[in-house]
Formats: C-alpha cells, sequence, structure tokens
C-alpha cells in the first residue's frame, strides 16, 4: 500500500454559502488572484448550508477546474 502526502498549505479558506450561484465564480477569482500573486500555497473550502439554487454545482465545477483544490462542501440546514 502507498500514500500520497499532500503539500501543507500556507491558508486555507472557509466559506460558508447558501444560494450564492452567481457570487461563487467571481468570489473564487478573486481569492485565488490574490493568494497566488503572494505565491501562498492554499486551499479554498465552500460549506453549502442546503442551497436551493445551483451553489453546489457551481462549487463543483471550479472543483473539477483546478483539482485537487478548492474543496466542495455540503451540509444539511440545522432543524431546531
Amino acid at each position: 500500500m502507498s500514500f500520497t502526502l499532500r503539500q501543507p498549505k500556507n491558508l486555507s479558506v472557509i466559506i460558508p454559502v447558501h444560494n450564492e450561484e452567481e457570487n461563487i465564480p467571481l468570489l473564487h477569482e478573486a481569492i485565488s488572484r490574490v493568494l497566488e500573486e503572494r505565491a501562498l500555497s492554499y486551499e479554498v473550502i465552500y460549506v453549502d448550508d442546503g442551497s436551493t439554487d445551483n451553489t453546489l454545482f457551481d462549487c463543483a465545477a471550479i472543483l473539477d477546474r483546478r483539482p485537487p483544490f478548492p474543496r466542495a462542501w455540503t451540509i444539511a440546514p440545522a432543524k431546531f
């Protein structure tokens, strides 16, 4: 069995999102541009809190273009 070690990241950016399909591409481009200009190793983690629009699909599309980061996660909304 072999393991591939990931390089440590200088920065993890965790962004909660909810119904933000129009903003995800713009936000990700801005974050990536700034961090790459500074030559930082980074990851962006989107946490979708049960969006009813295409937010999760937009996050997944970004993930497909730039593997292995960012990560797109989804969580169910809390029920009280």
